[in-house]
């Protein structure tokens, strides 16, 4: 079976490295795989080292580089961007027609559109794969519409990373019918945690720099926790990805201006989450600000065997149950995210309880390798 898989971008952001991973483990033997990306980058790279054909199909600027927050139908009434997308579909189509394509597989919100309408000139199946939630808290009204009137006509099924992704879509019928959970997953042998590596008060956040994943928030809950625990050390990992410089400013500016500043570091970005988790951190914490949709750090910090700290919103509590595997609070509220930090260094039993039971639902409930095979499963009887 020969699978088409389509992302318009190729930064090195969730979404891409979760679908790498799929992709390494998707059976050759069953599935011939093709990756056409919009544009060039690591997601790309990597795929070329483990020898998978990936190529570039550059997309045009004005689309590929059209943030969600701006979204605008008025785009498309320019006749040279409207020429620009639809030409981009017709490319599609011809690559599906030579390499006799099956299945279109996208994995992002615009390459969804015209991986579809490619798929529909065709004739072949279109699977989408969620990973946003389709909600006006994350995504203009009109760009709604424009998802929710698509995902009725375009895909054969639509694939939710979580059951609040799935939950989103209750609202457009025609959608909802074709969607399944499956949730994301891990490799619990990447992710294995140290025997007895120490507890040295490290508190982390990994992530996209973004004012959505509240980097604000933890500066503010650990300038908190320092009065009363000097001997912590916060650090913050990650870059902005999306033209989120002047965010990312805002935070370097923000710890510059502390007077803890020796206490909690901007790290950038770490090409080695895992060992950085494994080794380096002993309390995670998930700060974004509004639901999101899976929250793969928080998983990879449950594999890892850390307490982890997560705000209690979207699909976080499909993998965390309070107070069992680790601890919820209000998002955005930084008192709050203080006083679980607090509670945390102030017990080290608990923590160590917490990140025992977290890998414990890692191992039992998010293994990658039990997620690519019900992917598979769905595939083959299309």
């Amino acid at each position: 079976m020969n699978m088409l898989i389509l992302d318009h971008i190729a930064k090195a952001s969730g979404a891409e490295l979760y679908m790498f991973e799929l992709i390494k483990r998707i059976d050759k033997d069953r599935f011939n795989i093709f990756v056409i990306c919009g544009e060039n980058g690591p997601f790309i790279d990597r795929l070329k080292k483990e020898n998978i054909s990936a190529e570039v199909i550059s997309l045009a600027e004005s689309v590929k580089n059209m943030r969600r927050d701006t979204f605008s139908l008025n785009i498309f009434k320019k006749g040279s961007a409207a020429l620009s997308f639809l030409k981009y579909i017709f490319r599609i189509a011809g690559f599906i027609r030579k390499h006799k394509i099956d299945i279109v597989y996208s994995i992002s919100i615009k390459s969804h559109i015209y991986g579809g309408l490619a798929a529909k000139l065709t004739f072949k199946k279109s699977i989408w794969h969620l990973h946003d939630r389709i909600s006006a808290d994350y995504f203009p009204d009109n760009l709604c519409k424009v998802i929710a009137i698509a995902s009725k006509f375009l895909p054969q099924k639509i694939i939710c990373n979580s059951n609040e992704t799935l939950k989103t879509l209750s609202n457009y019928k025609g959608a909802v019918k074709k969607a399944i959970v499956i949730h994301n997953g891990i490799d619990i042998e990447k992710f294995k945690p140290m025997a007895d590596k120490g507890f040295n008060k490290v508190v982390a956040l990994i992530g996209r720099i973004s004012s959505i994943k509240g980097q604000d928030v933890f500066i503010k809950a650990a300038e908190d926790v320092l009065t009363q625990f000097p001997g912590a050390k916060f650090i913050i990992v990650g870059d902005a990805l999306f033209g989120e410089l002047e965010y990312k400013n805002k935070i370097i500016e923000m710890i510059n201006k502390s007077k803890f500043r020796e206490s909690i570091k901007y790290k950038g970005a770490d090409n080695d989450i895992p060992m950085l988790l494994i080794r380096n951190v002993d309390i995670l914490v998930h700060a974004a600000t509004i639901p999101e949709s899976f929250g793969m750090t928080v998983a990879e910090g449950m594999a890892s065997a850390l307490p982890v700290i997560a705000a209690n919103a979207g699909g976080i509590p499909e993998m965390i149950k309070d107070e069992e595997n680790g601890l919820l609070y209000k998002p955005g509220n930084s008192n709050e995210l203080a006083i679980k930090i607090s509670k945390l260094l102030t017990d080290e039993n608990l923590a160590k309880t917490l990140a025992k039971n977290a890998r414990k639902t890692i191992e039992k409930n998010f293994n990658i390798k039990d997620k690519v095979k019900q992917i598979e499963q769905l595939l083959l009887t299309l």
